[in-house]
């Protein structure tokens, strides 16, 4: 199994550069698929969504990654024997019109365009 993301923990502001990022922990992902003889996923529609950008609604498609807590170079240790995991799904695209983000982390400051939502990550559990 390879991973397929690591997800880094990011602080954003719609106007200046914010300090850096919030102290979460950082997620090793990896893509999943159906095992052979289970029931394909059925889409679930009408599933509303609000973040900081705003309120939208999608469809819910297929799970595509779990994402597992990291410990990036030796920061955080006790990171892999964390339970909190998120599954990711495919949605219906969903365009976001916000323009300039300003985004911080433990890799810089950058500015960014969001142009639309095309995955929703949950919280989950596994075992």
């Amino acid at each position: 199994m390879w991973p397929t993301r690591l997800l880094v923990p990011s602080a954003k502001r719609l106007a200046d550069p914010p300090p850096s990022g919030p102290l979460l922990d950082h997620f090793t992902c990896y893509a999943v698929r159906r095992p052979k003889g289970a029931p394909h996923f059925v889409a679930i529609p009408g599933v509303a969504v609000t973040d900081q950008f705003g309120t939208t609604t999608v469809t819910l498609r297929q799970p595509t990654r779990l994402c597992v807590p990291t410990d990036k170079n030796g920061e955080t240790p006790s990171a892999p024997t964390r339970l909190s995991r998120l599954l990711c799904s495919r949605i219906s695209r969903s365009r976001v019109v916000v323009g300039r983000v300003f985004v911080a982390n433990e890799l810089g400051t950058s500015e960014l365009y969001p142009l639309y939502r095309d995955e929703l990550c949950v919280p989950s559990t596994s075992s």
